[in-house]
């Protein structure tokens, strides 16, 4: 039997576990907001850099409000009231975001009625259920994502009926629960309007309430509870001409989507690391009916989800290249998905209308290789959900490893997680609240040691169980490298003399997915030092580099770590921001150089390349009076 996949969604839909995730931080191992050292423990608001990002922490538990900068934990609460009619459990939780995806096709069907008809609607309706991206994210329970399409709809169903003040409303809605939506939502509501014949002051109503109200829980929310520099709305965002060199890539992964989902996630779930070679036969799928949409509208002809799946998709394309520098990742494409239906049922509309009595059967023969295409691509993709080789996404190794945790005793800080797709699935199934140590362990390559930071971790905590993911995954977070993790983490324990058993737990498929690591101290082991008492060994000096320690201060920026690379070094600094100092390549112009080094800075979420290249000049500068004052 395949057990329905539990994942990490359920940190992004609800506020259960009571508590935050208790998540460790660089550059030392103190705990990250609301368990700060000195916090104080009464009700207050609480703001951090990982789930939730915002949060009210109320007396008996922790109430998210910003799941992500660009995302509230509106979406969740809505979910949570239908849950709580489902059974209020973790398939409950599932099932709730299942009846918003039905919302969103009954919603679909009125939309379409107006400009369609019944007949019209229906096939748009019955386009959209066939959509394979769509069924995948009501599994799920991606509660935000589906509420975010469900008032997206909701706003242009109320513009059909020319109700400015509800499509105002609706569309704040869909902005507060997932912000990106609004790439969709604005350039197919002014078609909408436009031809609806709504006045213009009217529209600027509706696109003025639907702007205001987010803008405003932002600033307010702001002012009571700051968000932090790098979780803040727009702290991913670099600068627009960055975008450019991405535009093509997300032209391709943006209709890829919508012909195919599956060239995307049948990798994904296969456990492969690069999208399916069927990419491009995916991306002309989706493309088509765009294409034709931009060929009729030049001719005239285009009807209006034609046109708003048109100048929706150039919004989306641009805007993903903007904001994701990842050239994977595809969630613009997720609220496309419904106009894709309405115009696509549009245009098979047409294509009856326009045939002749001797054509008839060419717009019904269309008609059925759409539906077995769509129903195809849905066929496959269920079936590579069901047989999955990635932790993230197998029911069979999260349950099975989380029911073993449970077996053991795992308790608090003394049980560690690895990766960032841990985060609130122990807390949420069995009350389980470990020290979440993803970003600890966070890298460049696969090639970085992690082997200095498993050896602070078992000092500090000296863990009696790890829970890890045994391999990466086409989406994981750029700077996770599970294998080096794990190899890391076994080399710093048999060099403590810590005995270390390790239980694989298999996904559908076959494939290790989580691990369970459960770890033994020799008699005597001392936590401050971890060493065993027979070693006398005395205390390691701090790391030092031409003259820079731990603690050195440069221009306005205090280093927390230096790692020493013969000729090289890497710098971290307590902002979380890395610099590699390595001989300058003639073939690789760096950003700044000092003496006969090149100052090379690593991408960090939040801060753009501009600010990067300013910080690596002012090191470089920094660094040259030093030495020169030396």
């Amino acid at each position: 039997m395949v057990l329905e996949p539990i994942a990490d969604e359920v940190r992004d839909r609800d506020p259960w576990p009571p508590e935050a995730p208790y998540v460790g931080r660089r550059p030392n191992l103190a705990p990250m907001p609301p368990y700060e050292p000195g916090a104080e423990p009464g009700p207050r608001w609480v703001s951090t850099s990982v789930w939730p990002m915002v949060a009210w922490r109320g007396e008996e538990r922790t109430w998210p409000v910003f799941i992500r900068g660009h995302q509230t934990a509106l979406g969740t609460y809505l979910a949570l009231g239908l849950a709580a009619g489902l059974g209020d459990d973790p398939a409950s939780w599932l099932h709730a975001t299942a009846v918003l995806a039905a919302g969103v096709l009954l919603l679909l069907f009125f939309v379409g009625r107006p400009e369609l008809g019944d007949r019209g609607a229906l096939l748009a309706t019955a386009l959209l259920a066939l959509s394979w991206g769509g069924l995948f994210i009501a599994r799920t329970a991606y509660a935000f994502e589906v509420g975010s399409r469900l008032f997206l709809l909701a706003a242009l169903l109320a513009l059909v009926h020319r109700r400015h003040w509800l499509a105002g409303a609706a569309g704040a809605v869909a902005v507060l629960m997932r912000a990106p939506v609004l790439t969709v939502l604005l350039p197919a509501a002014l078609v909408v309007a436009h031809h609806v014949g709504l006045r213009w002051r009217r529209g600027a109503l509706a696109a003025l309430v639907a702007l205001v109200v987010p803008v405003a829980v932002v600033l307010i929310l702001d002012a009571v509870a700051p968000f932090r520099a790098d979780a803040a709305p727009l702290a991913t965002l670099g600068s627009p001409l960055d975008a450019l060199p991405r535009l093509g890539r997300q032209v391709l992964i943006t209709t890829a989507w919508l012909g195919d989902a599956h060239a995307i996630l049948g990798p994904f779930f296969a456990g492969e690391q690069r999208v399916s070679g069927t990419l491009p036969l995916a991306a002309v799928l989706g493309a088509l009916p765009v294409l034709v949409g931009a060929g009729r509208w030049a001719r005239g002809r285009a009807g209006v989800w034609e046109r708003a799946l048109v100048l929706s998709t150039a919004s989306c394309v641009v805007a993903g290249a903007w904001f994701y520098p990842d050239e994977n990742q595809f969630q613009l494409a997720l609220a496309l998905e419904p106009l894709f239906a309405l115009a696509l049922a549009q245009q098979l509309a047409a294509l009856a209308a326009a045939a002749s009595p001797r054509g008839a059967a060419v717009p019904v023969a269309v008609a059925l290789l759409v539906f077995a295409w769509r129903g195809g691509t849905t066929v496959r993709g269920a079936l590579a959900s069901a047989d999955t080789a990635i932790a993230c996404f197998s029911g069979r190794s999260q349950h099975a490893a989380l029911a073993r945790l449970r077996e053991l005793g795992a308790e608090g800080p003394r049980t560690l997680t690895t990766t960032y797709l841990h985060v609130g699935v122990p807390e949420a199934l069995i009350g389980l609240h470990p020290l979440h140590a993803f970003e600890l362990f966070s890298a460049s390559s696969p090639a970085d040691s992690h082997q200095e930071r498993w050896t602070e971790l078992l000092r500090a905590y000296r863990p009696r169980h790890v829970l890890h993911t045994a391999h990466r995954s086409l989406f994981e977070s750029d700077d996770m490298y599970p294998e080096a993790i794990g190899r890391d983490g076994l080399r710093a324990a048999a060099d403590l003399g810590i005995d270390l058993r390790v239980e694989a737990y298999p996904t559908e498929a076959g494939p290790t997915g989580w691990e369970v690591w459960t770890l033994s101290y020799p008699e005597g082991f001392d936590v401050e030092t971890a060493a065993p008492p027979e070693s006398a060994a005395p205390e390691a000096a701090p790391p030092e580099w031409r003259g820079l320690v731990e603690g050195a201060v440069l221009g306005d920026h205090r280093v927390a770590r230096v790692t020493p690379r013969g000729d090289s070094a890497v710098l971290e600094f307590e902002d979380g921001v890395v610099f590699d100092l390595q001989p300058v390549d003639p073939d690789r112009p760096p950003p700044a150089t000092v003496g006969d080094l090149a100052v090379l800075y690593r991408s960090r979420e939040g801060v753009d390349d501009e600010t990067l290249a300013r910080r690596a000049l002012a090191l470089a500068e920094a660094l040259g009076a030093r030495w020169a004052a030396e």
